[in-house]
C-alpha cells in the first residue's frame, strides 16, 4: 500500500473545487444553529458564526453581495459573480437565526439591509414576486420565477417568512403586507403542485395562523433558555428584552406592552392577542408548551 500510495502521488491530481458560495453556506449556518440551540450544543454555533462573520466580511458589499468566494487571490478576483436571490434570501435568514440565538441586533440590521437591497434588485412590485435573477443583469434573454424547491430550497419560497419575521422584529407592516402578497400570488400553484413548494408553504404558515411568541424578561444570561429550545416549535419568534439589550437599537415591541416590570427573569407564552401568566422556572415554561402542543398540535 505505501508504494502504491507513493506512485500514486506522481500522478497529476484531480482538480478541486474550492468555490465558498453564501447560498450554501448561509443554509448550513443556518442549520448550525438550529442544532445548537435544539441540543444544546454550543460548538456548532461558535462554526456558524465563525462562517457568517466570514461571509460579511468577505462576500457583502456596500451594494450587493458576491455569490462566490476562491481560496485564490487570483482566481476571486477575477471570477466574481454577483449574487442571485438565493444568495440574499438565504443569508437573510441565517442573520435572523443567528439574531433569534445570539440575541444580537446587528443581525436584524444587516438582514434588513440585505432585504432592501434584495427588493432593489429581485422585487417586482406589480406582480408580487421576487426573480431570481437581478434586474440589473443584461446577459439574460429573461427574468426567472423560481418558486420549487428542487435540489436546492427556493429561495423566493423562504422570502414570505423573511419578511415575516424582519417585520415582526421591526414592527414594519411593510414588510409584512409584501410578504402576504408574495405568498397570496402563488396560492393557486401551491394547492396544484403542494409537494414541490415545501418551503413556500412553510414561510406562508404564519400569515394563516398566529406563530407562537416567546416573550424573555430580563434574563441576560440564558437561565430559561433550555426551557423552550429544545421544544420544536415549528413558527415561532423571540423577544428579549433586558437592562443590556433595550438601548441597541431594537422596538420596544407590543407583545412587551405591561410585562417589563419583573424583578427576576421571566418568560410569557404568547399567541395572537392572549398571553400565558408569567413563569419564572423552566419547568413551568416546559410543561405550558407541554400543554399547548396536546391541546392545539401546534409544535
Amino acid at each position: 500500500r505505501i508504494k502504491l500510495f507513493t506512485e500514486r502521488e506522481k500522478r497529476i491530481k484531480p482538480s478541486v473545487d474550492t468555490k465558498i458560495l453564501v447560498s450554501w453556506n448561509s443554509l448550513a449556518i443556518r442549520a448550525l444553529l438550529v442544532a445548537a440551540e435544539s441540543l444544546d450544543f454550543p460548538e456548532a454555533a461558535v462554526l456558524a458564526q465563525d462562517a457568517l462573520q466570514f461571509i460579511l466580511d468577505n462576500l457583502v458589499r456596500e451594494n450587493h453581495i458576491i455569490r462566490n468566494y476562491h481560496t485564490s487571490t487570483e482566481s476571486q478576483n477575477e471570477r466574481q459573480i454577483e449574487g442571485i436571490l438565493d444568495d440574499y434570501s438565504f443569508l437573510i435568514a441565517a442573520l435572523i437565526q443567528a439574531f433569534e440565538y445570539f440575541d444580537d441586533w446587528n443581525y436584524i440590521v444587516l438582514a434588513k439591509k440585505l432585504l432592501a437591497l434584495a427588493d432593489e434588485k429581485f422585487f417586482d412590485p406589480d406582480a408580487g414576486v421576487y426573480f431570481l435573477n437581478s434586474k440589473s443583469e443584461s446577459q439574460v434573454l429573461g427574468r426567472i420565477i423560481q418558486v420549487s424547491d428542487d435540489s436546492m430550497p427556493s429561495g423566493l419560497g423562504l422570502m414570505p417568512l423573511n419578511l415575516f419575521k424582519l417585520g415582526k422584529y421591526t414592527e414594519n407592516e411593510e414588510m409584512l403586507s409584501k410578504g402576504l402578497k408574495v405568498s397570496e400570488r402563488f396560492v393557486e400553484r401551491i394547492n396544484d403542485y403542494p409537494g414541490a413548494m415545501n418551503n413556500l408553504m412553510i414561510s406562508s404558515t404564519p400569515y394563516i395562523r398566529h406563530p407562537i411568541e416567546i416573550v424573555v424578561i430580563n434574563d441576560p444570561e440564558n437561565l430559561l433558555n433550555a426551557a423552550y429550545s429544545s421544544a420544536y416549535l415549528s413558527h415561532r419568534l423571540i423577544y428579549r428584552w433586558n437592562a443590556a439589550n433595550k438601548n441597541d437599537g431594537r422596538p420596544e415591541w407590543q407583545v412587551l406592552e405591561h410585562r417589563t416590570n419583573v424583578d427576576k427573569e421571566t418568560i410569557f407564552i404568547c399567541e395572537g392577542m392572549t398571553c400565558s401568566l408569567p413563569m419564572n422556572d423552566p419547568e413551568s415554561v416546559s410543561k405550558y408548551l407541554e400543554q399547548v402542543y396536546k391541546s392545539k398540535d401546534k409544535l
